[in-house]
């Protein structure tokens, strides 16, 4: 499943480091996953009028990293995309945690298998055994 998102600036990452507590259960029952398990491995759409992305990784918690270097700490055993408008997102505070892209044109997210993300020419591949979060 492919999904297009418009032009903009996108927090990447684990959700849970970004989404309050509350906000974050109510994202969970809304998309049918009451625990931190997203079963179906991947899951897009509107919460509280914004547009989303949230899979699973191949190996749950731990350190990943993208094809440009980028460092993921995983706490939910998911990596997702939302709007840097999002009011729990500060850009000084997510450093190790994920990052903020900035997209110039619409661009494609897809997760072709369990692990493995595409966020246009941003690539994070989970399948690698990761390495132990402190």
């Amino acid at each position: 499943m492919a999904v297009t998102f418009p032009a903009g600036v996108y927090y990447i990452g684990d959700l849970c480091y970004v989404i309050n507590e509350k906000d974050w259960e109510e994202l969970l029952e809304q998309s049918g996953h009451l625990g931190l398990d997203f079963d179906s491995d991947q899951w897009f759409g509107k919460f509280k009028k914004f547009g989303l992305f949230v899979g699973s990784t191949a190996h749950g918690d731990g350190m990943y990293y993208d094809n440009r270097g980028g460092t993921y700490a995983v706490d939910s055993g998911t990596i997702g995309i939302i709007d840097a408008t999002w009011p729990d997102v500060n850009e000084s505070e997510i450093e190790m945690l994920g990052c903020i892209v900035h997209f110039h044109q619409d661009f494609k997210v897809q997760m072709p298998e369990r692990g493995l993300f595409h966020f246009d020419g941003l690539t994070i591949d989970t399948r690698e055994e990761d390495e132990e979060w402190p």
